[in-house]
């Protein structure tokens, strides 16, 4: 299972070495990375963007049937998916972009935490020999690429032929110092947790919350589920709510990824919304239906106007008509209001 999860995360990790090898810059090749990921993802949010926009076009269906049901929450939510299989609109295509996103967190993950393997493309038969050479015991890779690294930047000339012997690859390291991994972006670490202790490292999960609450305001204002009537309080709060979590109990380099994708989301969101706006179809739909409903009165009208109610043979067509139901008596009553 390990080595089927390895494959699935080379690809990713040869990408992101590239990425480090053009900037030379941990922070920046991250940058990049979520850039990049997210182009990709771009026909998936457009996806959704009209999913929501289709989902808009039948909210008065739903506003009817929150109507009628709602003191009846299982039969509401029978006919509420009725409804989407009648429509062909499947709720859960708004979450893939979201989805697909938690993969490539935990992939990037992998990657800052396993440096050798997958940035110094190391085998696992030359990274069990680190630790006991370098005698890292806590089996955390971050600490047995810097311990090796000491080793190597040493001077000891024991430990360099040991090295240059054993590990011929590594001999690069002894004269290049610009192949030695730079972890640090701005001021930080890029490999450690942020705590909720007052340090620099805070300001990640700070500003993942901040820009996951402009991103969630940015989705609700043009979210269908806003036009429909539904209560988006929940989703509010729950973009940041995961962004700390998240910002909390991973290395900051996920940090970084997670504060980059959110503005990159805030400006993609913007812009689709202004091209697939709900809240314009809602509106469109509510002057048709009632541009509709003023046609059908004028007609009505325009028919009471036909009759002269002292020809007797007119007097017996409009009764024919009522009872026909070209209209009722109590329309013209209210027409005759008017």
């Amino acid at each position: 299972m390990t080595e089927i999860l390895s494959w699935i995360v080379y690809p990713f990790a040869w990408f992101f070495s590239l990425l480090y090898g053009a900037f030379k810059n941990y922070g920046l090749a991250i940058i990049a990375f979520t850039l990049v990921t997210k182009l990709i993802m771009i026909p998936l949010s457009v996806s959704q963007q009209k999913s929501m926009l289709k989902q808009a076009k039948y909210s008065p269906k739903i506003k009817k049937l929150q109507e009628t049901y709602k003191d009846d929450k299982a039969k509401l939510n029978e006919e509420m998916q009725n409804l989407y299989k009648e429509e062909g609109y499947n709720p859960l295509t708004g979450c893939l972009p979201l989805l697909l996103q938690m993969p490539i967190i935990f992939i990037l993950f992998d990657v800052i935490r396993r440096p050798l393997k997958y940035l110094m493309s190391q085998p696992e038969n030359i990274i069990k020999q680190f630790y006991e050479i370098c005698g890292v015991t806590n089996r955390n890779e971050i600490t047995l690429y810097n311990a090796v690294m000491g080793k190597i930047n040493s001077g000891n000339t024991e430990i360099i032929n040991y090295f240059t012997e054993h590990f011929p690859q590594f001999t690069k390291y002894f004269s290049d110092n610009t192949q030695v991994i730079n972890f640090n972006f701005l001021w930080l670490d890029l490999t450690q947790n942020p705590t909720v202790a007052f340090n620099r490292y805070l300001w990640i999960p700070i500003f993942a919350a901040l820009t996951g609450v402009a991103l969630s305001m940015v989705t609700q204002r043009y979210s269908a589920m806003q036009q429909s009537g539904q209560n988006p309080k929940m989703m509010m709060f729950m973009g940041p709510m995961i962004s700390l979590v998240f910002t909390f109990t991973f290395p900051s380099g996920i940090g970084l990824y997670w504060i980059i994708g959110n503005i990159f989301s805030i400006i993609q969101q913007y812009i689709l919304g202004e091209m697939y706006n709900p809240k314009k179809v809602v509106q469109q739909l509510e002057d048709d239906a009632s541009a509709k409903k003023d046609a059908e009165r004028d007609k009505k009208k325009n028919k009471k106007n036909r009759y002269n109610y002292n020809d007797k043979s007119d007097m017996i067509k409009y009764k024919n008509d009522v009872i026909e139901g070209e209209f009722t008596e109590s329309d013209d009553d209210s027409l005759s209001d008017n």
